[in-house]
């Protein structure tokens, strides 16, 4: 599903276009990466007290910037990002092309980034192996009849069922700009967005949601 084929670089209003890539990039690539960020971001980075942590803030952060410097045709380092309630990046007003949204999300070994035009979009990815509480979680933010149903599964197939539902949500939180307090909200039911999970490969969740119409979706890997 995923292709390695490049696209034309452009983003019509009716396309949605998801990049996957992996975190754990070679020391030359991270270089590059590191000096496509701001001095901000840089900043940013070097607070993280744990080596892996800073160094993924840094590939995500850079993975970010490649394609979004393809769709505004700028060079990446020149991106100006501005920062919303939620803490989430968004362009700076005096970014040409401020209609472009995008989203970022990664966990494991793996980055997600949804782009779209004049449209909200939210993604997420979470990798099973992460420890937590399905059940607790589930009690906490997901609905009764959600909560009451993943019970009732066996050990396996509740993981893999909580973070099916959890990177719905999740997507569809991110698209409309609300944190995590909002959770109970119901994926299937949204009238004004689309929600749809994502394949990757064994030992990970992921979902997408945007702003309906429905478009055209693109799936592209970095390779």
């Amino acid at each position: 599903l995923w292709s390695s084929v490049s696209p034309e670089f452009a983003l019509p209003p009716g396309e949605v276009h998801v990049w996957r890539a992996e975190l754990d990039v070679a020391a030359k690539t991270l270089a590059e990466l590191r000096g496509l960020l701001s001095e901000d971001e840089r900043a940013r980075a070097d607070r993280f007290v744990r080596a892996e942590d800073r160094l993924r803030f840094t590939a995500a952060r850079g993975l970010l910037r490649r394609p979004l410097g393809w769709y505004l045709q700028t060079p990446s380092e020149k991106i100006r990002f501005a920062y919303g309630p939620q803490g989430r990046p968004e362009l700076a007003a005096e970014t040409p092309g401020v209609g472009l949204r995008f989203n970022l999300s990664h966990s494991g070994e793996i980055v997600l980034i949804a782009f779209a035009r004049d449209r909200e979009v939210g993604v997420d990815v979470e990798a099973l192996r992460a420890p937590v509480d399905e059940a607790a979680l589930a009690r906490r933010y997901f609905r009764s009849e959600e909560s009451a149903r993943l019970a009732e599964l066996p050990e396996a197939e509740r993981r893999r069922e909580f973070f099916r539902l959890w990177t719905r949500k999740e997507a569809l939180l991110k698209a409309k700009g609300l944190g995590v307090r909002a959770i109970e909200i119901d994926p299937e039911a949204d009238p004004e967005f689309v929600v749809l999970p994502l394949e990757l490969e064994e030992g990970y969740a992921a979902a997408l949601a945007y702003r309906r119409p429905e478009a055209r979706l693109g799936l592209f890997r970095w390779v």
